[in-house]
């Protein structure tokens, strides 16, 4: 019988999994299940650094099982990745808890894809940005459903498949029971008796459904992720070659029509430096500009500033791929182009920074300050990099500004910003540089506010020869910043501190309010003070 008319071998032989990679696909489950429970991340910083160092190093220990072969460059992302952990538990900001984190589970799904040779290009590579989303978008769904034929054979071929049906019996269960018993939740004798029977609340039915719920999928994701890496799938989509001819492929536009295109905008940047200047020269001298107040000064033209420079990085960018090169004399136009494009983008962001200086220097730093600072200064690396660029053709620029934004997100992520905010208006407040201090502001800052709130009430009492830990809300009648303070250091409330909440931060001001002496007041002492002063009014 002609064997190409055989249905059994034009059929496709299954796959066996290894008794690792079904081990794999329950520790998969198991991670996914205490992602849900960590998330959101913010409410649970150790918890979310311990799940992450574990999720690395159990990961690390597969893979190395399963024959992987780490790259340089994959682990050094895995080590900023777990050195970024450290945040959690070194910060009390929000924002950096929930970049940091998102960052290391982006690392973690480019550590999965990289460990078995899927690299478009090896090493230091602009193809890395392409990898990243190869790593998340593509390798992931191509073998998307794999995890339940590795649980499947974890428990021998019959076995495995009567208790995946039970499984799914139990999935499809649960869920209209859980909504029905969330219905009826509203009659308390139903209430009564289901707490008599299990002892749990509805918050942890609900929470519990959520977990199980999204960490199915998750598991399903994360192994899809691992299974197609091992086998090495989807290596014709975004190879090295095809990403090279798309790209040449984009080439259309004549330097010519480039260099018109973009000749206006060259002038309008000369005419604006000239015409304004004296203007914008003034944040380099601190000299302030007649009729402006610090405030006007710093934020007019502020956020248009930084607004330009993002529409030159595009420009250069389309510049840099939709531009024909077939000679030196092209490629110089288009190299003076980006040059000039670039230093007029360098000369708008020290412009901006001058003025944010003397913003700070009048006002004091606030969280958005800093972000708005740090972003600037990436941007006027990024520049530097493009001019570097022109003078360097091997420069791999995809790959050092990703490089360097990581090492700038690091710094910023360990450097303890709000800790820094507070303790650098409160240095300026108590030398007199500083006019007054936002209590509201410090407060804002959360934990990492406390230890100097503190500092600044031994202070202002040891001035005065009063004890803000004795002053009761009754005698509290008119506003101040005295008032703010006192408000502020008795709404701390840390009685519900978890474990897996801890941050070094939250330690630190429990320890500050401790020594003061200062204990919360209950929400009996805020209604006793004047409508005006309660922190809700």
């Amino acid at each position: 019988m002609n064997e190409n008319l055989n249905p059994d071998f034009m059929r496709k032989p299954k796959r066996e999994y290894t008794a690792i990679e079904a081990v794999f696909a329950w520790l998969c489950l198991i991670f996914s299940y205490l992602l849900c429970r960590v998330f959101p991340v913010v409410d649970h910083p150790l918890g979310g650094m311990l799940f992450t160092v574990s999720l690395y190093f159990v990961t690390a220990v597969v893979l190395k099982i399963r024959g992987a072969k780490f790259s340089l460059l994959s682990v050094l992302f895995a080590l900023s990745a777990l050195v970024m952990q450290a945040a959690l538990i070194l910060s009390a900001n929000s924002t950096i808890h929930f970049f940091v984190y998102s960052y290391a589970l982006l690392v973690y799904l480019y550590f999965l894809y990289s460990s078995f040779g899927n690299s478009i290009e090896g090493g230091f590579s602009d193809c890395v940005a392409a990898d990243f989303l190869k790593a998340i978008f593509v390798m992931p769904f191509s073998a998307f459903a794999s995890i339940f034929r590795a649980l499947s054979s974890s428990l021998g071929h019959k076995g495995g498949k009567s208790i995946l049906r039970i499984l799914l019996g139990v999935a499809l269960a649960l869920i209209p029971t859980v909504v029905i018993v969330l219905l009826l939740s509203y009659d308390e004798g139903f209430t009564d008796i289901l707490d008599s029977i299990f002892s749990f609340s509805f918050e942890d039915i609900f929470s519990q459904f959520f977990s199980i719920t999204f960490a199915v999928p998750i598991a399903m994701y994360s192994y899809g992720l691992f299974i197609a890496s091992v086998d090495k799938k989807n290596t014709e989509v975004m190879s090295k070659e095809k990403c090279i001819k798309f790209f040449e492929k984009l080439k259309i536009t004549p330097v010519i029509t480039v260099f018109i295109a973009v000749l206006p905008v060259i002038a309008v940047y000369i005419i604006f430096f000239v015409s304004q200047w004296q203007y914008y020269v003034s944040g380099f001298s601190g000299v302030l500009p007649k009729n402006l107040s610090y405030a006007e000064y710093a934020r007019s033209g502020f956020f248009e500033l930084c607004i330009v420079s993002f529409i030159n990085f595009f420009i250069i960018t389309a510049v840099s791929v939709f531009s024909k090169r077939n000679g030196k004399a092209q490629t110089l136009i288009i190299k003076a182009i980006n040059l000039i494009l670039s230093l007029a983008t360098l000369v708008l962001i020290a412009t901006a920074i001058s003025k944010m200086a003397m913003y700070i220097n009048y006002y004091g730093l606030t969280p958005r300050r800093v972000y708005a600072s740090w972003g600037m200064i990436v941007l006027a690396v990024v520049f530097l990099l493009i001019m570097l660029k022109q003078f360097i053709p091997r420069l791999k620029i995809i790959a050092s500004i990703i490089l360097v934004t990581v090492i700038l997100f690091g710094a910023l992520s360990l450097s303890g910003v709000d800790r820094f905010i507070a303790e650098y208006n409160v240095d300026r407040y108590l030398d007199g540089s500083l006019e007054k201090v936002d209590i509201e502001a410090l407060t804002d800052l959360g934990d990492a506010g406390v230890p100097q709130l503190v500092r600044l009430a031994k202070a202002i009492d040891g001035e005065n020869g009063t004890d803000i830990a004795a002053i009761k809300p009754e005698q509290l009648h008119t506003y101040s910043m005295y008032t703010d303070l006192v408000i502020a250091l008795h709404s701390f409330d840390y009685s519900d501190c978890g474990f897996f909440s801890y941050t070094i931060p939250q330690a630190k001001a429990k320890a500050a309010l401790a020594e003061l002496g200062i204990e919360s007041w209950e929400y009996d002492d805020f209604c006793k003070l004047p409508f005006n002063l309660r922190p809700d009014a």
